[in-house]
């Protein structure tokens, strides 16, 4: 029994061992060895401006920095837009192949923020700041500062007028009566806007065509807006089943923010 007992010990510590490796490996490797071989420059953005780093010395900091990440369960702690680090990997035909943020002791992996106990934002800054790259400021989000700060003038209604994109890249328009999905517009819905306030409304749909659904009332949205008007959280509620969304609003092409923003933090 005793012996049958220790060849069953050593047979679980030999399966489980390789599996206890790999998830650490997982964990601690963002950037693994494949993926640093393609990578030839990284660009570190600090609110509005930018540094490209692509010396080897300066891409294997980063790498260590990046890899010695440490995600523990912790309270995630409240921050700005302004505050967060962008890090973009892009490979010889300049593709962006990953890209991750960093705020106080936290990151933004998988579309979530999570704790650091390592604390990779106040080592990147340090780099950021000591490095002798000549720093240059990012069109783009210079002029999305300015287009927030001019949305904020508007009324809930003329906000949500327009072009918006989701977590999953689809494409959503509102044009005061009327909500298209689908690549090509495809669905429409008609829509009233009940119990609106300065950040908050209540959305009501309705069918537009079809013997079944014509004017016939299909589902709700409960959104919530930021100060700027340019994110929204979405609850879409059908059939007794409720989902959610985050919506970014689209400008002319730009996109006026990221995932990784704080209002999305629940």
């Amino acid at each position: 029994m005793n012996k049958n007992f220790f060849i069953l010990v050593i047979v679980m510590t030999i399966i489980l061992l390789p599996g206890c490796s790999n998830n650490q490996s997982e964990n601690n490797n963002i950037v693994d060895g494949s993926m640093e071989e393609s990578i030839i420059s990284i660009e570190i953005i600090n609110n509005v401006s930018k540094k490209t780093f692509i010396s080897k010395d300066d891409l294997s900091e980063i790498f260590e920095i990046i890899n010695n990440i440490n995600i523990i369960e912790h309270d995630i702690v409240s921050f700005e837009d302004k505050d967060i680090l962008k890090v973009n990997f892009y490979n010889e035909n300049n593709e962006k192949i990953k890209s991750i943020s960093l705020v106080y002791n936290m990151v933004f992996i998988n579309d979530i923020w999570r704790y650091d106990s390592y604390d990779a934002y106040s080592k990147m800054i340090k780099l950021y700041e000591e490095s002798n790259i000549i720093e240059t400021e990012v069109d783009d989000l210079v002029n999305i500062n300015l287009i927030k700060k001019q949305r904020q003038e508007k009324t809930l209604t003329d906000a949500l007028k327009g072009t918006w994109v989701d977590q999953n890249n689809s494409i959503i328009k509102f044009d005061g009566e009327f909500l298209y999905q689908g690549e090509n517009n495809e669905h429409k819905f008609k829509y009233v806007i009940n119990k609106e306030s300065s950040k908050t409304a209540t959305l009501v749909f309705y069918g537009t065509e079809g013997f079944l659904i014509d004017d016939k009332e299909l589902f709700e949205y409960e959104i919530v807006l930021d100060n700027t008007y340019s994110y929204i959280k979405l609850n879409k509620s059908i059939g007794g089943q409720v989902y959610q969304y985050k919506l970014i609003y689209i400008d002319n092409g730009l996109i006026l923010g990221s995932l990784d923003s704080p209002f999305f933090v629940d």
